[in-house]
């Protein structure tokens, strides 16, 4: 008998079998039960079978009436099988502004920078240079950091609003993947000063940089340079192979600096 796909409400997903799937597909971390209870509580989602394949969906009602389709917060773009996937969003009826990563609909390119990780990775000359700049400026890694030292620096010198809604999910993601083992902030302290942190999520040869934030008057240190260096090569100590996600920047002077440590651009849609 062949599988069939249904879309179960959020208390009728089976949260293990849903988290098997996604890693025996080798998808993104961001389709994780536990990541979408955090960004998005009251999800629903398709599934095939007997678990075959899994998509979230983020459908909501605005104002108690309008269709809303949205990814969310935090979240890069939408996993499963394409095919489904792309039907559902081209027969959605209402507002959408939805990000997949693989798709055949019309729609608007999106880049993001990528790293493969692993025990070849070595720093550039240009890299080292800047490391040992901040080495030079007294820059210290530090392995874990506090969630409020983390939200006075991004309140401080994020160069976006970040309070309301980015807060409280961000700070739900980093307490729900954190218990779980995943989640941190490793940061770099010039001086008594932070210079630099940055949350990260990682598991099973996966990582996420979901959100760094730089002290305003210490970017010349080049104290996320050292930062991130200090997290790969800490990394590869444990796990040789590892999928770095920058999770992006429309900016392309971020774009550039992630390309720096070997990172390339991968594609994704906005429909």
């Amino acid at each position: 008998m062949k599988a069939t796909w249904v879309l179960l409400a959020n208390d009728q997903i089976d949260r293990s079998r849903w988290d098997a799937c996604v890693m025996r597909h080798q998808e993104s971390l961001f389709s994780l039960s536990w990541y979408w209870d955090a960004v998005f509580p009251n999800w629903s989602g398709y599934v095939l079978g007997d678990y075959e394949s899994v998509i979230p969906w983020p459908k909501k009602l605005k104002w108690g009436f309008l269709p809303v389709l949205k990814t969310p917060l935090y979240v890069k773009w939408l996993e499963g099988d394409s095919v489904k996937l792309d039907l559902e969003v081209q027969r959605f009826f209402g507002v959408k502004k939805i990000h997949l990563g693989n798709s055949t609909l019309p729609g608007k390119k999106r880049v993001v920078q990528l790293l493969k990780l692993d025990v070849h990775w070595t720093r550039s000359k240009e890299l080292d240079k800047n490391f040992r700049r901040c080495v030079n400026h007294g820059g210290q890694y530090v392995e874990h950091v506090d969630w409020n030292a983390f939200e006075q620096m991004m309140l401080r010198y994020h160069p976006f609003d970040w309070k309301g809604q980015p807060q409280a999910i961000m700070r739900q993601l980093f307490e729900k993947s954190s218990a779980l083992g995943y989640g941190k902030i490793v940061g770099v302290k010039v001086g008594e000063e932070w210079a630099a942190l940055q949350f990260v999520i990682e598991k099973e040869g996966q990582m996420c940089l979901i959100q760094n934030v730089v002290h305003a008057d210490l970017r010349n240190t080049a104290a996320m340079t050292l930062l991130l260096i200090e997290l790969f090569e800490r990394t590869l100590l444990i796990q040789k192979k590892t999928c770095v996600n920058f999770m992006g920047s429309e900016n392309a002077n971020v774009a550039s600096f992630n390309r720096k440590f070997g990172a390339t651009d991968a594609v994704y849609w906005e429909v």
